[in-house]
């Protein structure tokens, strides 16, 4: 009896805790599931650029989801590193959406919740350049900015430029250096050095040297000296990856010039020197007169990249002569007019290689091409019958030929004259003159020798 009243008392003691126990957990979750379905989140709440205002968390963790899926989709993030610049992955990027719902504070504006682990974040850095490392830039920075965007759920194409996270990047350096003979023009380009030490190449925009240098000058530049400095800074400016916009060459290679390397400049005739920057930072031109020469460096910071110039298919071509025929000049008399000069071609290449030395690329930068000048000699009215066998391509043997063609027939003709005038009767005057003229013929020519010796005769 005892025994079953215990029995009793256990089993209202278990099915109470029982009781309270489901009414404690299974009624919280109805509880909140009911709450939840009806409160919202305050005005101006925000997870990063998603308003959930007036939302549940459930609305919300649904519009958060959709725009995590969109920013994986369409976002684009780049490294970019001097000359280079390469896709980052966004594999790496983890979003944590319950942690990101679980911490909204209502009426605030709050961010995802997103991690970069660092290991990822080394690998993205030495896919870059294989002189970057960890190390040598500010990683933590770099970090941070990446995770902006993520952490704001705002899509959009990222260039992140890994020298600014990299301290003294801005250090310039001298990237090439070029010179031309000052010449006749030594004084003019000197005071010019002076005057103007130096100017700056904006970062992604064009330069022209008639708007940005020669126009500024308190003093003109002649012609020839502008030529001269234009040569010099494209010899600078070869050996990086500006694009050349705009280049003259003139009608001969001038002496202060090497072959492919002239730049012809004329602000009379609007003739320019124009190239572009493409980096996203500033050059600079320095100019100097040492020991009458004009140098020209190009100064700023230096390339990841190496440009080499080749010079491929460079040819001479010897001149031709114009022959003048002169009578104040005796025959086999000959004077030399002009000289002539040898026209020239060349193509020069601009070859870009990796920090590895593998070529990237070639690139045609420009072909010149300068014609060849006449030589011209005067010389007197006979011509030596060699030139006349190369100009008409007639030799001995058919001259020949043609002469005794000619030779039978003529003597046809004679034979029938000869049997007409058998037939007729010829007076005595007239048959001693002919005798005396046939004797003055030449028999190969046909033509009396006192009319060959005048035709011969040279006129003075």
């Amino acid at each position: 009896m005892r025994n079953q009243d215990q029995i009793k008392i256990f089993a209202a003691l278990f099915v109470a805790t029982a009781y309270i126990f489901c009414f404690s957990h299974f009624g919280a979750s109805a509880y909140h599931s009911l709450i939840d379905s009806t409160v919202t989140y305050e005005k101006g709440t925000y997870i990063g650029t998603v308003d959930v205002s007036g939302k549940s968390e459930a609305q919300a963790e649904k519009l958060v989801t959709a725009k995590t899926n969109e920013w994986k989709k369409s976002t684009k993030i780049f490294f970019s590193f001097k000359e280079k610049k390469i896709s980052v992955s966004k594999k790496d990027f983890h979003f944590n959406i319950p942690k990101t719902i679980s911490g909204i504070q209502s009426g605030s504006k709050n961010l995802a919740s997103v991690s970069l682990p660092e290991s990822s974040l080394d690998k993205m850095i030495r896919s870059v350049s294989e002189s970057l490392s960890a190390d040598n830039l500010e990683k933590d920075r770099l970090k941070s900015d990446l995770l902006v965007s993520s952490t704001m759920l705002e899509p959009g194409s990222y260039v992140f430029g890994l020298e600014s996270y990299i301290p003294g990047s801005d250090k310039e350096e001298v990237i090439n250096k070029a010179a031309v003979d000052g010449g006749q023009n030594a004084t003019e380009l000197a005071i010019f050095a002076k005057s103007m030490p130096e100017v700056e190449i904006g970062s992604q925009t064009p330069f022209s040297l008639q708007d940005h240098l020669l126009k500024k000058l308190d003093k003109k530049l002649t012609t020839e000296a502008q030529s001269r400095l234009a040569t010099a800074v494209y010899e600078a400016i070869l050996k990086s990856n500006f694009e050349i916009i705009e280049r003259h060459i003139s009608r001969e290679l001038p002496d202060y010039a090497q072959l492919g390397f002239e730049s012809k400049a004329d602000s009379k005739k609007n003739l320019d020197l124009m190239f572009a920057n493409p980096n996203k930072y500033t050059f600079t031109l320095a100019f100097a007169m040492e020991d009458d020469r004009l140098t020209v460096k190009l100064l700023g910071r230096p390339f990841l990249y190496k440009y080499d110039l080749t010079k491929t298919g460079e040819k001479t071509f010897d001149p031709k002569t114009i022959v003048h025929f002169k009578s104040q000049l005796s025959f086999l008399q000959t004077a030399v007019e002009d000289e002539g000069k040898a026209g020239q071609i060349i193509n020069i290449y601009r070859k870009t290689s990796d920090e590895s030395g593998k070529q990237l690329k070639s690139v045609l930068i420009s072909e010149d091409f300068y014609a060849p000048l006449f030589s011209i000699v005067d010389t007197g009215l006979f011509i030596p019958l060699p030139e006349l066998e190369s100009e008409g391509e007639i030799s001995e043997d058919d001259s020949t030929a043609d002469s005794e063609s000619q030779d039978e027939e003529i003597n046809e003709e004679d034979s029938e004259d000869e049997e007409g005038l058998d037939e007729q009767e010829i007076p005595e005057d007239e048959q001693v003159e002919n005798n005396q003229d046939s004797e003055n013929i030449d028999p190969q020519s046909g033509v009396k020798e006192e009319e060959e010796t005048e035709t011969n005769s040279p006129q003075k």
